[in-house]
C-alpha cells in the first residue's frame, strides 16, 4: 500500500474512525445494524476526504503558466514525489555515516524545491534537469549503494565511487536549490555593480567585481 497517496494514512484513519462507529453506534445509541453501515460509511468518506493529501495540481496556480504548463509542472512534482520516497527509504537503510546523511539531506532539499516549483511553476526551465535526470539517477545511486552494502564482499572500488557521485549529487541539489533565487542575485548583481562604480567616482573606491555562480561538477 503507498502510504503517500490516495490509499495512504487518509483511508487508515478513515477506516478506523468508521470501525469505530459501528460499535458506537449499536451499542452506545442502540441503533440497529442496517442504519448505522451508512453513517459509517459516510464517516469513512468524509474522513479520507479531509485527510486526502493535496494534488500536485492543485497546488499549481494554472493562472502563472497557464493550464498545460500547470499540468506538466504537476506531473513532475508527482514523479519528483516518488523520487523523493526513494531517497528517504535509502537513506534508513544505508549504514555509511557518511553517504546516509548525504542522502537524507538530498530528500530534504528534494523535496523543497518540488514545493518551491509549486509556488513558482514559471522557474521549471531552470529545474527541469534536476527533476528530469539528477533526482532520479541519486535516488538510482541511493539503492545501489544499498544493495552494495548488503554483499558479503563488496567491491571497494564500486561503494567508493557511488559514495563520491553521491557527494557530488547533494552539492548538486543543493546548487539548484540556490537557483531558484538566481533572479533575485542578478538584481543584487546589478546594484552591486552600480554602487561600486559610483564609489569609484566619487571616493576612488575600485570597482566591485560581481560574483560568479558555479554549478554541478
Amino acid at each position: 500500500m503507498d502510504l503517500s497517496g490516495a490509499n495512504g494514512w487518509n483511508h487508515i484513519v478513515a477506516g478506523i474512525a468508521a470501525a469505530v462507529a459501528v460499535p458506537v453506534g449499536v451499542f452506545g445509541f442502540a441503533l440497529p445494524l442496517w442504519a448505522v453501515l451508512p453513517i459509517a460509511l459516510a464517516i469513512y468518506g468524509g474522513v479520507a476526504v479531509l485527510l486526502a493529501p493535496a494534488r500536485a495540481i492543485d497546488r499549481v496556480n494554472p493562472d502563472r503558466v497557464g493550464r498545460a504548463q500547470a499540468e506538466l509542472v504537476a506531473g513532475l512534482i508527482e514523479d519528483g514525489e516518488r523520487e523523493v520516497a526513494r531517497l528517504d527509504a535509502a537513506a534508513r537503510q544505508l549504514k555509511s555515516q557518511t553517504a546516509a546523511p548525504q542522502v537524507a539531506h538530498m530528500a530534504d532539499v528534494a523535496q523543497s524545491i518540488l514545493d518551491r516549483l509549486a509556488e513558482e511553476p514559471g522557474k521549471l526551465p531552470v529545474m527541469r534537469r534536476f527533476l528530469t535526470y539528477y533526482l532520479p539517477r541519486a535516488a538510482e545511486m541511493a539503492e545501489g549503494l544499498v544493495v552494495v552494502e548488503g554483499q558479503r564482499s563488496p567491491n571497494p572500488a564500486r561503494r567508493a565511487q557511488i559514495e563520491d557521485i553521491l557527494g557530488k549529487l547533494d552539492h548538486a541539489f543543493t546548487f539548484y536549490s540556490d537557483s531558484f533565487a538566481q533572479a533575485e542575485l542578478d538584481v543584487l548583481d546589478v546594484e552591486l555593480k552600480l554602487i561600486g562604480r559610483s564609489l569609484a567616482e566619487d571616493i576612488g573606491a575600485e570597482p566591485v567585481a560581481a560574483p560568479r555562480e558555479k554549478g554541478p561538477s
